[in-house]
């Protein structure tokens, strides 16, 4: 027959056979020492020492892990025993604590919209700087970011054909001018600035034509000349050269042309916009250089932030087209 009795500290229900009645025993839930309650009839002599081998179970019958060792523990000191204050001391703190970590568990929406707010506010602190700012903050970034022009500038000559000088450091490649095959020169500078220099034999022949015309410009394109300028041979070239490289970019827009005069001739040169593949701007220049039958076509591409310290020296480079 089981005997039903619960922990006068912590409460814990447990069960144990009637032969283990009179027994000192340690709850199994707070430590505490009890005694395992008498029945009538014959039961087994009490004993000063807290013994293991007691079979005990929890009040749902479910068995609870016990000691196999036989040996027992003699009762502390009053001394060094805690009291019984301090073991439901510890057992109110277990509980607690259990109870305490369920509930962060269970409830972590405040932390979530505690998040949330102070996220906002961030965004409204530094969107009210940047507002009461305005202009200094923009000029502060633009001055951060700010690309400086090459000072410096070396000079190449294709072998077979004309020489450009190009800012010091940049890569130059060259190619062509020999069987028939237009001549060419390309150089490369750092975040993607890119010259492309190349023989026109088409351009050469509208040259000629513009030469032998006694106005002077030929009409290429439908258009007329904006102004005096404009009647020059090299003008009818860049017009038509405009023909051959617009369907090289997508969304070309070109603004009018600029006179210019090169080493090697008459020039002139157009600024340019185009669209990226991703949906960013290319920023450009577009140069003409005519002298006699030679006809030479420049490309410059480079970026929007590198655009204003470059076009100087875009215009540079084209002014500097050469027979040496």
């Amino acid at each position: 027959m089981s005997i039903r009795f619960k922990c006068g500290l912590c409460g814990h229900k447990m069960k144990a056979d009637e032969k283990y009645s009179g027994r000192k025993i340690q709850c199994q839930n707070c430590d505490g020492v009890l005694t395992i309650p008498k029945m009538s009839g014959k039961v087994a002599e009490p004993k000063e020492e807290v013994e293991d081998d007691v079979d005990l179970f929890d009040e749902d019958d479910a068995p609870t892990t016990k000691v196999s060792t036989t040996r027992t523990t003699r009762l502390k000191r009053p001394s060094a025993q805690a009291t019984s204050g301090e073991r439901a001391t510890k057992v109110k703190a277990k509980k607690s604590s259990s109870g305490k970590k369920e509930k962060e568990q269970s409830t972590p929406s405040w932390l979530i919209v505690g998040v949330i707010c102070g996220s906002l506010a961030c965004f409204l602190v530094v969107g009210v700087g940047i507002f009461m700012m305005g202009g200094n903050l923009a000029s502060s970034l633009n001055a951060m970011g700010q690309v400086k022009a090459p000072e410096t500038f070396e000079h190449f000559h294709h072998e077979h054909w004309v020489g450009v000088d190009y800012p010091t450091g940049f890569e130059v490649t060259s190619g062509g001018g020999t069987g028939g095959s237009p001549a060419w020169i390309k150089v490369k500078g750092d975040g993607g600035i890119e010259v492309q220099i190349r023989e026109d034999h088409a351009a050469e022949a509208i040259g000629d034509i513009a030469q032998a015309s006694p106005g002077g410009m030929v009409g290429v394109d439908g258009g007329m000349p904006e102004g005096p300028s404009d009647l020059d041979p090299v003008a009818s070239v860049h017009t038509f050269l405009k023909m051959k490289v617009e369907p090289e970019f997508s969304g070309y827009e070109e603004q009018r042309m600029v006179p210019a005069k090169a080493k090697l001739g008459d020039a002139r040169y157009s600024d340019f916009t185009a669209s990226t593949m991703m949906g960013g701007k290319i920023y450009g220049l577009r140069g003409t250089v005519l002298s006699g039958p030679q006809a030479v076509k420049l490309i410059f591409t480079c970026n929007k932030r590198q655009w204003d310290a470059y076009h100087p020296v875009f215009v540079k480079m084209v002014e500097s087209v050469s027979r040496d």
